[in-house]
């Protein structure tokens, strides 16, 4: 292949800003493990009707990312519920938390792992951008616990409706 052709290659789908790439090739570019941790974080996920995906492209280092949003249909909603950056050379789980959610999670009850993201996490906007790349599967199923809590608290925070 001469230079020219070479400067004329496509990036990777995952940076490739000039087309939206389907899920699955974006996870498809990941390490087995890391496909594994993606689609189970995924899967529960796209199991929860209030819970809404979709891809876009962030650049700065996110490129085509995986944006979940929150909507109960009551209106309790939260645009930046969770991210999956699939980075092929290291992939995040994002969790945005409020400063409310942080004070009513029971940090001392989580792993290590989970902790130590939340507590390590940058704040802007009101929002602990909380982060990790899961190794085994024990961190990502540590990873949907701290889902699951989240919901509960998105779910609390629902009106009560008129009786």
């Amino acid at each position: 292949m001469t230079t020219a052709h070479a400067a004329l290659q496509e990036p990777p789908a995952w940076a490739n800003r000039w087309h939206e790439p389907e899920v699955s090739v974006l996870i498809s570019m990941l390490k087995s493990h890391q496909q594994r941790n993606s689609e189970m974080f995924m899967g529960f996920l796209d199991e929860n009707p209030k819970l809404h995906r979709r891809v876009v492209w962030y650049a700065g280092g996110w490129n085509w990312t995986i944006h979940f949003r929150y909507d109960d249909g009551a209106g309790v909603t939260m645009d930046n519920f969770a991210f999956v950056v699939p980075n092929p050379e290291q992939p995040i789980f994002c969790v945005p938390l409020t400063g409310a959610m942080v004070e009513a999670i029971p940090l001392r009850r989580l792993s290590k792992f989970i902790r130590d993201g939340i507590r390590s996490a940058k704040c802007a906007v009101d929002l602990h951008w909380a982060m990790w790349t899961p190794g085994p599967e024990s961190e990502a199923n540590q990873l949907l616990d701290l889902l699951k809590r989240k919901i509960r608290l998105l779910d609390k925070s629902a009106p009560a409706e008129a009786e």
